[in-house]
C-alpha cells in the first residue's frame, strides 16, 4: 500500500489506489443525493463539496482517524553546549524528540559554521555536521561527534565541537554507515489516531414531500415548505460538520439505552491558529505568507480551500489589485459549480468560499484553510429515506436520516481566529510588522514576521518565525525575569 502520501489515511486513499481508484466497487465511491446538493447549495458550500466528492464508509459510528504525516526534520538543543577539545559530547535535546535520531544518525547544526577540511578555519555558510555515536547511559541524550570541526593538527583523526547555542534547531540527515554495516536501529514513525464521532441527523417527510411536488405538481404552499425545511435541515447539518463538540452519551428509550453521539466538529480539529489583531488590515504580505505557511513544512498540500465569514472576505477583496507583489486573485467557478475567488501565488492555488455557516455561528471574521485532498466524511449510514405506517392512522411517516462526520487529514490546515477566541488545542501564530519587540505579556506567542524587527535580533528578517522565552538571570536580589528571543528553523514545519 502506498503510504507517501502526505498526510493521508491509510485506511482511505492508499487502499483506493491499490483497490483500482475511486469507482463503484471499491472503498470510496461518490455518495451525491442531487436533489440535497442541488438545492440551494450556496448556504451550504462544504456540505456541496463533501456531498460531491464522495465518502468513505465505516461500520461503527465510531472511527479511528489516522494520518500520516512527513516524519519531523529537526530537533532542537535545550541548553547550550560549550565548547570543547573532548572529540565528542552529549547533545542536549528535547526528550519528545529523541525517537527521530538513531546512532549513525548524520545532522546539520543550523546557525554554526563548521571547519574547512584540516579544520584550521571556519566555512561560513557551509554548517557544523555532527554524527551521533551513542546514546548517554544516564540523560538517554545522544552523543555526537562533529565531522567538519575543528582541529589543532591536520593529521588529528577526531576534530572537536565548537559552541553550540541553546534553542538550536538541528536538521536531521539519513544515518552514515560504516563499511561492513548492514542493520540499524529501526526508526519508528507510528501514525496517530482520534477517535472521530459520526452524529445521526433526519428530517421528516420533506424530501418525499418535495419530490411528490415536482412528480405531481402539489399546491405552491407545500412545495415552498418542503423546500424550507430541506434548507434548514442543510443549514443545521453545516453547523454541526463545523461547531459539533464530540461526545456520547446513554439516553433511556422504549427500546432500552441506546448512544446518542454528537460529531466531532471541524473547528476543534484544526492543529494551527492564526491569531489576528482586532484592527489588522489584510494586505498582500499577509496573503503571501499565509499561503507560505500552508503550503510549506511538513505537510504540503496541492491546492486549498478557504471558507470565510462575510467580515472576512470583505477585508480579503479589499485588498489592492495594484499592490500586487505574486498574488492575484480572479473571481470564477470551481469544480463544483461554485462562484469562488482563486488566490494565486508562487506557492500554491486557494479556493476563497463564502460560508454562510460562520456568518450564523458567529464567526464572521474568521476562516478555515483547508486541503482539497485534506478533507474526508466518513458514513455510518448512508443516506436514505423511511416509509412508517402510523398505527390508528391512515398516514405514513417518511423522511430522510444520514449519520456522517467530517475530518480533517493532515496538519497544513490553518484555522483564521479573528474572533479572538483562541481554541487551547492549536498552536497559535500572529503576524508581525512593527520594527519595535511585542510587548512581555506577548512575547511567549509565536510571531511570522512581516518586516525586518532589529529590536527582537540583528538577524530577525521578514519571513522568519521567532518566539520569545521567559528566563530568569542573576542570583539573590539580582535575580529577575527577561525575554529570551529565538528563531523557530524551518517557517513551515515549526507552526
Amino acid at each position: 500500500m502506498d503510504n507517501s502520501v502526505y498526510a493521508k489515511p491509510a485506511t482511505v486513499t492508499g487502499i483506493a489506489k491499490d483497490t483500482g481508484g475511486i469507482a463503484p466497487g471499491n472503498v470510496i465511491e461518490p455518495d451525491v443525493d442531487p436533489v440535497l446538493l442541488q438545492l440551494d447549495y450556496g448556504d451550504a458550500p462544504l456540505m456541496r463539496i463533501l456531498l460531491g466528492q464522495g465518502a468513505v464508509r465505516v461500520n461503527s459510528p465510531e472511527v479511528r482517524h489516522f494520518s500520516m504525516n512527513r516524519v519531523e526534520t529537526a530537533v532542537r538543543t535545550l541548553s547550550a553546549v560549550n565548547a570543547t577539545t573532548q572529540p565528542q559530547v552529549i547533545l542536549p535535546i528535547d526528550p519528545n524528540q529523541r525517537q527521530k535520531v538513531i546512532p549513525g544518525s548524520t545532522m546539520i547544526v543550523n546557525g554554526v559554521n563548521g571547519y574547512t577540511e584540516d579544520g584550521s578555519q571556519t566555512t561560513p555558510g557551509i554548517p557544523l555536521m555532527l554524527y551521533v555515536v551513542d546514546f548517554d547511559s544516564t540523560t538517554n541524550n545522544p552523543v555526537v561527534r562533529a565531522i567538519n570541526g575543528q582541529r589543532s593538527n591536520p593529521s588529528d583523526e577526531f576534530s572537536t565541537i565548537p559552541r553550540i547555542p541553546a534553542n538550536t534547531t538541528i536538521s536531521v540527515l539519513a544515518p552514515a554507515m560504516y563499511e561492513t554495516q548492514k542493520n540499524l536501529l529501526p526508526q519508528f514513525a507510528l501514525p496517530e489516531y482520534k477517535t472521530v464521532f459520526l452524529q445521526k441527523r433526519g428530517i421528516n417527510r420533506v424530501v418525499s414531500d418535495y419530490l411528490e411536488a415536482q412528480r405531481k405538481g402539489i399546491p405552491f404552499d407545500s412545495v415552498a415548505a418542503a423546500e424550507m425545511a430541506i434548507r434548514s435541515f442543510k443549514a443545521q447539518g453545516s453547523r454541526t460538520l463545523w461547531a459539533s463538540v464530540p461526545g456520547k452519551m446513554v439516553v433511556s428509550t422504549e427500546l432500552g439505552q441506546q448512544y446518542v453521539y454528537s460529531a466531532s466538529g471541524l473547528r476543534w480539529q484544526f492543529e494551527k491558529s492564526l491569531a489576528l489583531g482586532i484592527r489588522e488590515a489584510w494586505d498582500f504580505k499577509r496573503l503571501m505568507a499565509l499561503a507560505k505557511l500552508f503550503f510549506t513544512g511538513k505537510d504540503r498540500p496541492k491546492a486549498g480551500y478557504l471558507f470565510a465569514g462575510s467580515a472576512l472576505i470583505e477585508a480579503l477583496h479589499r485588498v489592492g489589485e495594484g499592490e500586487n507583489n505574486g498574488v492575484s486573485l480572479e473571481r470564477k467557478k470551481n469544480s463544483f459549480g461554485m462562484d469562488v475567488t482563486f488566490m494565486h501565488t508562487m506557492f500554491g492555488d486557494i479556493e476563497i468560499i463564502y460560508e454562510p455557516t460562520f456568518d450564523d455561528l458567529l464567526w464572521s471574521n474568521s476562516g478555515a484553510l483547508v486541503g482539497t485532498d485534506r478533507i474526508v466524511r466518513y458514513v455510518y449510514s448512508d443516506e436514505h429515506m423511511f416509509s412508517d405506517k402510523i398505527p390508528g392512522h391512515e398516514a405514513s411517516r417518511e423522511g430522510v436520516i444520514v449519520w456522517d462526520a467530517a475530518a480533517l487529514k493532515g496538519s497544513c490546515n490553518i484555522w483564521i481566529d479573528g474572533e479572538g477566541t483562541h481554541y487551547s488545542g492549536a498552536q497559535s501564530l500572529r503576524f508581525w510588522d512593527l520594527p519595535t519587540v511585542p510587548d512581555d505579556d506577548q512575547a511567549e506567542n509565536k510571531f511570522y514576521l512581516l518586516s525586518d524587527c532589529p529590536e527582537i535580533s540583528n538577524e530577525a528578517r521578514a519571513g522568519q518565525i521567532w518566539m520569545g522565552e521567559k528566563v530568569k538571570i542573576g542570583t539573590g536580589a539580582g535575580l529577575k525575569e527577561v525575554i529570551r528571543w529565538y528563531r523557530l528553523s524551518n517557517e513551515g514545519e515549526m507552526f
